[in-house]
């Protein structure tokens, strides 16, 4: 939250199988400020799974009038007070049968391209209709709406609310690391859960690392072999690897065959080498 696209963050759901990771990415670029793997549905306070998993993730970060942008998985009404109690704001879509959701909202019947809006506390609630009915909550839009194009195949112009404009602009930060880390996996299956943490963390901190590195190289060259993933993790590789033997060698200046007088020549006052015959067992 603290890089490049300075106030932005953005959270999403999981998939529905595998080990559940939470994560907290900034908007523009992709990075994975903070993360909570999924270990089950205690609510200490009764305010829900999501309020507690969006409240932990951002408890660095809140106080600070940064913005956040979430789907409806995590949207509700008490969520968005809290973070507004604390300096924080929130967009995102929700769901018209959430806790405390305006229902006079829902009527009359809208055509293509109307809105309604509801306010209050802070806060604004929004019902536009696209090919059908989608709902917004938002405590950093003042409710005003813009004129644009439908699509590049469709010359068609509506009206589109503030709040609709800029989920869809920062609502990509944990696509953009999921998208980072299908290209060129690093890992192994296994049966040992634990490895797939593993080497769920280690691909992160691998695009955590090609995201600042890129931004150092800004303005990027022309040719992306030089300065894309792939060449990234690739350099890692040759560093790690590159004159690198698996053949035993003698240690330097020691003679390997006289290690004996070497252990004994350094043994410390009360101590003494011993050998022992025949195999040595593990007790």
């Amino acid at each position: 939250m603290a890089d490049c696209s300075g106030s932005n963050t953005c959270l999403k759901k999981t998939v529905k199988w595998g080990i559940k990771i939470w994560c907290l990415c900034d908007s523009l670029t992709g990075y994975c400020l903070a993360f909570s793997v999924y270990t089950g549905k205690d609510d200490v306070e009764g305010k829900g799974l999501a309020h507690r998993i969006v409240m932990h993730l951002l408890r660095g970060y809140l106080g600070q009038h940064y913005h956040v942008y979430a789907d409806n998985f995590f949207s509700s009404i008490p969520l968005v007070r809290d973070l507004l109690d604390n300096n924080t704001y929130y967009c995102g879509t929700i769901r018209k049968n959430s806790k405390g959701f305006p229902k006079q909202i829902l009527e009359p019947k809208l055509t293509m391209g109307e809105s309604r809006k509801v306010g209050r506390d802070g806060m604004m609630v929004c019902r536009w209709m696209d090919k059908r009915d989608v709902f917004f909550i938002s405590s950093s839009h003042a409710g005003t709406d813009q004129v644009k194009q439908r699509s590049k195949c469709n010359s068609q112009r509506i009206s589109v609310p503030d709040v609709v404009i800029d989920y869809n602009k920062k609502m990509g930060g944990v696509d953009h690391l999921d998208q980072f880390r299908s290209y060129y996996n690093v890992g192994r299956t296994g049966k040992k859960w634990w490895k797939y943490l593993f080497w769920g963390f280690f691909n992160i901190d691998i695009i955590n690392a090609y995201i600042v590195w890129q931004l150092q190289l800004r303005p990027l060259p022309k040719c992306r072999k030089t300065w894309g993933l792939k060449a990234f993790k690739l350099s890692i590789v040759h560093a790690l690897c590159d004159n690198f033997c698996g053949r035993q060698r003698g240690v330097q200046g020691i003679n390997t065959q006289g290690i004996d007088f070497v252990v004994i020549k350094n043994l410390k006052e009360g101590h003494s080498l011993v050998r022992f015959q025949g195999r040595k067992r593990d007790v």
